[in-house]
């Protein structure tokens, strides 16, 4: 099943801020988006897209303060990147959906895979 990645890129004076999300409806999961965990209320530096690995170990962040112990990063449902002025937003937004197509093959693979044990 094919997934939807929604990307917004806006100019501001500081640099780009480039926002993305995945459409509802689709296989992956839409908290796949990583900070810093604060230990506030608020969330951290970007760091980029949930690992399959680290999916069931990752707290979703909703608001609420999560203690940093334990959990040095958080998964979000948006996507909010800042790019500086001098650089070039379509490299970000480039390396972004690269990555989501991999995270999307990975995320496919995982969830659907099925071994085969002989016993004797």
């Amino acid at each position: 099943m094919s997934c939807v990645l929604n990307i917004t890129q806006s100019l501001t004076n500081a640099g780009w801020v480039i926002t993305a999300t995945i459409a509802s409806g689709t296989t992956l999961p839409a908290d796949m988006f990583v900070y810093t965990n604060t230990g506030t209320t608020t969330l951290g530096t970007y760091f980029g897209l949930i690992n399959v690995l680290d999916l069931p170990v990752v707290p979703i962040w909703t608001g609420v303060a999560i203690p940093v112990f334990g959990a040095p990063y958080v998964r979000y449902n948006t996507g909010t990147i800042l790019v500086a002025s001098c650089d070039n937003p379509a490299t970000v937004i480039s390396d972004l959906v690269a990555n989501a197509k991999i995270l999307s093959t990975n995320y496919q693979a995982a969830a659907n895979s099925t071994t085969a044990y002989t016993i004797p």
